[in-house]
């Protein structure tokens, strides 16, 4: 099992990930992450959600790669 930093950052809300350009729906995030096509958000509380920072930039560098071939960017 993965052992958590001591300080991850987190983005807290759907306003974090629309400025990172990630613009789907809450429904559509939602199969994306049931699917294992993006990554999982975490309950802070019953009311609460967030996404793991590093996580969501290693998704889109992925993203990137697929794009190029498979050869990751610098």
């Amino acid at each position: 099992m993965r052992q958590p930093e001591s300080h991850q950052k987190i983005l807290y809300t759907r306003a974090d990930l629309r400025r990172l350009g990630i613009t789907f729906s809450n429904a559509t995030l939602l199969r994306q992450e049931a699917a294992g096509r993006f990554p999982r958000r975490i309950y802070l509380s019953p009311a609460s959600v967030a996404w793991v920072s590093a996580e969501i930039h290693a998704h889109i560098q992925s993203k990137i790669a697929d794009r190029d071939g498979g050869e990751p960017t610098p």
